[in-house]
Formats: C-alpha cells, sequence, structure tokens
C-alpha cells in the first residue's frame, strides 16, 4: 500500500519533477517497513531518489539507519521497478541490503 505525488515548479525551466513516494510493504515473516522516497524524474522516465526505511520489527530495525539511493523506473503500462543501493557502510546489517532490495525491485502496482 501507498502514495506517490508528482511535485512540478511553474518557474523550472525545464519542467522537472520531484517525486515522493511512501510505501508499506508486510514482509513474508509479518514485519511492517515503511519506505519513503523522494527524488527528481528525469527526461527518460527514471527517477533518481533517497530512501528511507522506518520500522519497528526488530528484525528489520538496522534499516532504520540506511542510507540509499535508488532508480525507479516504469515497466510496462502499471509496474515500475526500484533498483537500490546501499551507500552507507558503518551500519551493523543482520541482512545485506542487496537481499532486501532484491525483494523490493520486484514489481509493484
Amino acid at each position: 500500500m501507498g502514495g506517490d505525488w508528482a511535485l512540478t515548479d511553474a518557474n523550472n525551466a525545464n519542467g522537472s519533477l520531484t517525486v515522493d513516494v511512501r510505501q508499506t510493504f508486510k514482509t513474508d515473516d509479518g514485519a511492517i517497513i515503511q519506505v519513503f522516497e523522494t527524488g527528481q524524474l528525469q527526461p527518460d522516465g527514471r527517477a533518481f531518489v533517497r530512501l528511507g526505511f522506518e520500522t519497528g520489527t526488530e528484525k528489520y530495525y538496522w534499516l532504520n539507519s540506511v542510507v540509499a539511493l535508488g532508480i525507479i523506473r516504469s515497466v510496462g503500462a502499471s509496474d515500475i521497478s526500484i533498483d537500490t543501493w546501499q551507500v552507507s557502510t558503518s551500519l551493523p546489517c543482520t541482512l545485506p541490503l542487496d537481499v532486501f532490495a532484491a525483494w523490493l525491485t520486484t514489481s509493484h502496482r
């Protein structure tokens, strides 16, 4: 479940959009993870975003400190894909972000 907004600036000559996305996921083991994404839509339709995560579930609590970047791409007429990279390196992670990213990059409607 989630929502997304495209914020425009009428004074911006190149017509860029700022994306603001909020998504809530339930993992296979029942944890709830909130994902926040904000960034700029590019002329080719991709959006470069900063990602933040929030959860109260102890197993995934390490996500609350993750600094991540992503690229959102359209897949087909109604699906998206989010390629995600963790850019912080000093965090004690119990699950590699690439495992979470693989789960996150599945198509969402």
